[in-house]
Order: C-alpha cells, then sequence, then structure tokens
C-alpha cells in the first residue's frame, strides 16, 4: 500500500472517529436568541408532526426566521440517536446516503416589516441528506461548528414493522376517573420477530410535551405474536383542559382572543389579549383547538414575507396567590419547554399574573401551566382545571434494537386522540 494510500485511509478513519464522539447538544433547543417562529412539519399539512417513513416520499419542511437584517451562512446535519436521544453507535456513513452535511440555500429576507427578519427553508430528505436507517434524529442547525448550533429540531423515521390497536377507556382507579385520561393498547407483531423484550422500548406522549411522557410502561402480557399493555391502568395521563387560544393573523382588526392591538412610539405592534381567568374549579368546556400548537399566517397580504411581529401581552386573574412554584406560558409556542421568557409576574397579593412574548403574526394555542418548585413535571390543574372529557393528541412511538445490532429502530409510530374509545 503506498503512502498516499495510507494517508487516505487514515483521514477517513479520523473522519469516523470524529462524527461519532458524544454530542453535548440536545433536541428541540434554541441556541442563538434571534431566532424565531420555528416551524418543523409534514408537507402539506402546517399542523404536523415531523415524521417520515422510511423510503418513502414523505417530506418535512423546516422554517425558521433570523431575527435582524444579516443573513448568515447556515448548514444542517443529521443526527442518528437511540430511543432515549443520546447519539447512537452508528457512523454517518451507516445511516445516511449522500453527505453527511449541507447548505441552507433557501432564503428570503422580510418586505417592509417594523422587525426585518430573514427566513431560511429546508426540505427533508434532501438529495444532499437522505437518511436510510429508521430512529430518532436530531436535525442540527449550524453556521461553521456542528458542536455550536444555530438551533436543534427532533426529527422521526419510521417503518410500519408491526401494527398498534389503542383506546381509551375510562380510568381503572376511582380517584382518576373525573380527572385523568387511560391508554390501553397491543403490540402485533405476527411476521417481525420480537425476540428479546427487553430490547423493546415504548414512549408515550401527550400532544407536545416531554416533561409528562411515559417511558417502558410495564405489559401486561407477552405472547409469542403479541404484547398487551390493556388494562392494568397504569398509563394514565391528566387531562387537562382544551387549549386557550389567540389570533393574531390580522393587525388591521381583532379577532379571537385579542382586546386590541395598538402600535407604539418605537413602531411596535403590541396586541392586548383578553383578561384570562383560572378555570380550576369551573365545569369542563368544549372548544375547538389546535392542541397546543400554532400556525404562522397573516391575513393582511398575499406575500407571507410580509408577516409582522408582535409582541402579545398576556394577563391572567387567578382566585389568589400561586404559591409553591411559578405559573408559565407553555406550549408550542415555547418549544413545550418552561421558558424564563414564558414566565409570569405576579403583580399583586390578590393573583394578578403579565407576561409579554414577542411572536409573528398567526394563530396560537396555549396553557398556563403551574410549574412547582424542585420538579421539571408541570401541573395542567392548577390554573386550566382537570377533565378526563378533554380532547388531547397522543403518540405511542415503538423502538426495539435487533439480535446483534447497536442501534433502536422505530418500528411503528401510533397516533390517536383521546376521544378514541372502544
Amino acid at each position: 500500500m503506498t503512502f498516499l494510500k495510507k494517508n487516505f485511509f487514515l483521514l477517513i478513519f479520523l473522519f469516523f472517529c470524529i462524527a461519532s464522539k458524544a454530542l453535548t447538544i440536545s433536541p428541540d433547543s434554541i441556541y442563538w436568541d434571534n431566532v424565531a417562529s420555528v416551524n418543523f412539519y409534514h408537507s402539506g399539512s402546517l399542523v404536523s408532526d415531523p415524521m417520515i417513513e422510511l423510503n418513502s416520499d414523505d417530506e418535512l419542511i423546516l422554517e425558521f426566521d433570523i431575527l435582524g437584517t444579516n443573513d448568515p451562512y447556515l448548514q444542517y446535519a443529521l443526527i442518528h440517536c437511540d430511543y432515549n436521544w443520546q447519539k447512537s453507535e452508528l457512523s454517518q456513513m451507516e445511516y445516511l446516503k449522500s453527505f453527511a452535511e449541507a447548505a441552507i440555500y433557501d432564503v428570503a429576507y422580510s418586505m417592509n416589516t417594523n422587525q426585518a427578519y430573514v427566513n431560511y427553508s429546508i426540505t427533508l430528505p434532501s438529495t444532499e441528506v437522505r437518511p436510510t436507517r429508521s430512529g430518532n434524529y436530531i436535525l442540527v442547525i449550524y453556521e461553521d461548528n456542528i458542536d455550536e448550533p444555530v438551533l436543534t429540531r427532533k426529527l422521526y423515521v419510521y417503518e410500519s414493522l408491526v401494527s398498534v390497536d389503542a383506546y381509551f377507556s375510562k380510568a381503572t382507579k376511582f380517584e382518576d376517573i373525573m380527572t385523568r385520561q387511560e391508554l390501553n393498547f397491543s403490540i402485533h407483531h405476527p411476521t417481525y420477530r420480537i425476540s428479546n423484550s427487553s430490547k423493546l422500548n415504548v414512549v408515550i406522549k401527550q400532544n407536545g410535551r416531554e416533561d409528562n411522557k411515559i417511558v417502558n410502561p410495564k405489559p401486561i402480557s407477552i405472547l409469542s405474536s403479541s404484547i398487551s399493555y390493556e388494562g392494568g391502568g397504569n398509563i394514565v395521563f391528566d387531562g387537562g383542559g382544551e387549549f386557550r387560544s389567540f389570533d393574531i393573523k390580522s393587525l388591521r382588526y381583532r379577532l379571537d382572543g385579542v382586546s386590541h392591538i395598538s402600535t407604539q412610539s418605537r413602531n411596535e405592534y403590541v396586541a392586548i389579549l383578553h383578561s384570562d381567568q383560572s378555570r380550576r374549579n369551573l365545569a369542563y368546556e368544549s372548544k375547538p383547538d389546535i392542541n397546543g400548537r400554532y400556525v404562522i399566517k397573516t391575513e393582511d397580504w398575499d406575500d407571507q414575507m410580509q408577516a409582522e411581529y408582535v409582541r402579545v401581552n398576556f394577563h391572567l386573574k387567578t382566585t389568589g396567590p400561586v404559591i409553591g412554584g411559578d405559573i408559565y406560558i407553555f406550549g408550542e409556542l415555547t418549544d413545550w419547554k418552561y421558558l424564563p421568557k414564558a414566565k409570569m409576574k405576579e403583580m399583586d397579593k390578590y393573583g394578578e399574573y403579565v407576561c409579554s412574548m414577542v411572536l409573528k403574526q398567526g394563530y396560537y394555542n396555549y396553557h398556563y401551566m403551574f410549574l412547582p418548585h424542585g420538579t421539571n413535571i408541570g401541573d395542567v390543574s392548577q390554573i386550566e382545571g382537570n377533565y378526563w372529557e378533554t380532547e388531547n393528541d397522543y403518540t405511542i412511538f415503538i423502538y426495539y434494537r435487533e439480535d446483534g445490532d447497536i442501534s433502536d429502530k422505530l418500528i411503528s409510530i401510533k397516533k390517536l386522540k383521546s376521544t378514541q374509545r372502544r
């Protein structure tokens, strides 16, 4: 082997060693303060999840804004992860076709807006970056160094190797009947071998929340071609209440949830929402919603690059001061996280709370979530109430690590609503 060939193979080896090192980035995070309005959805449906079936024609679209007039040269890459969002042991060559990274060329600029911004867009899979294995992926947007990301997003690539039957029933425990939603499901795998159930991982999410997800509930029975999680009464979620909403698609007239709109001296649009009340002790109220999501859109102009950013003022009145924790505005508009900028400020000792957030024109859902001190799991019942009738979205993720494999396959995804009953 010549010296040139030896060095070539050494470079290839070093590349994959570097590519396979543990990453410290976390999924679904925004690292730059001037990043806003991140949308990641299935092509053709603005209200959808970033999920595609392996080797299908499914496409996902990621859109986001960089506030200001600077338009940095950005790139993107996919990182394969295990079921728990830790980087898998696979090299990029083992889970990607073509290239490991690509540049973002679809860039547009705002027109005649008070807040200038640059919009970036990606369609996945792309010619440059195409996953070849199922599983969890972290989509990383970065400028120069992938270890210093601009933002990250979760992406799911699944296979339909098993089927899942699922439904909701009245809660088994008496104390849960009026407030909680009980999920039952079975995994059927007549043609797919699950030889070791300890390598099977199940994750259940309510709406877009991560803080209250259930991981690996105990199965009730394991048979040769099916695994049952029915009737145990151990997969339950708080029902919560229907999401609140406001509509700022137009700044020319008032829409749902908006008390009035003004323009301050610094050329900033301000939308003051109607005052909200605690619903904790009220009867359940049915109301259509999009389960905590948002849709970016302006109705004031035909060109969406003329959509404005708006300072939205929230006002909450409770029956008294809330002690033992803090209240946050919560939903997709906060990345389903408890963000410092979304923390409600207590105005007086009588239970008046306020907060303002800068958001792009569109339609938004939100909850007021109570986060007790010392925990990272929010309590929806404190402000929104807790009702078994509430309509929520649920997603069941089924992962399996086949014998001899070093990564988890995502072998099925089941989506259903809490209104689906047997």
